[in-house]
């Protein structure tokens, strides 16, 4: 069927892969952003948890880095599109991501979903089309 079953022994968890890359998720760009927020916060915490220990966040702490750390989106995305990132990140399940105190655990997989090489692609790529938009918008004035 085309699945690999692998392990992460550095991180200690196993993870499935479709070799034929089908059965992939197709992020919008503010889940994007979110994921790669996520992703940040996990490795910002890293150094403190052992492989015992998830990284807990909250909405807010999210937020902070997808607009104000990393700008990685020009403005805050509204709480409406925030839960149904998270909702979808969370695989489908009935989160409750809709106020910003909100707490949740980073788990040791969000390493397979975006890699380091990946991260930094997918940030610069970010930051160039929020730059090009500036441009636009300048040149529009």
């Amino acid at each position: 069927l085309d699945w690999d079953l692998r392990k992460d022994d550095m991180n200690g968890y196993f993870y499935i892969l479709n070799t034929d890359e089908a059965n992939r998720c197709n992020l919008d760009k503010k889940e994007t952003a979110i994921l790669l927020a996520i992703r940040m916060i996990y490795d910002e915490n890293q150094e403190h948890l052992g492989l015992e220990q998830d990284a807990i966040c909250t909405v807010r702490d999210v937020l902070e880095k997808v607009v104000t750390d990393y700008a990685i989106l020009p403005s805050k995305p509204n709480m409406e599109e925030v839960k149904r990132a998270l909702t979808r990140l969370e695989n489908h399940s009935d989160g409750k991501y809709n106020k910003g105190s909100c707490k949740f655990a980073i788990l040791p997989t969000v390493l397979s979903a975006v890699s380091a090489d990946k991260l930094n692609m997918i940030v610069s790529v970010l930051r160039k089309e929020e730059n090009d938009e500036e441009t636009e918008e300048d040149s529009a004035d």
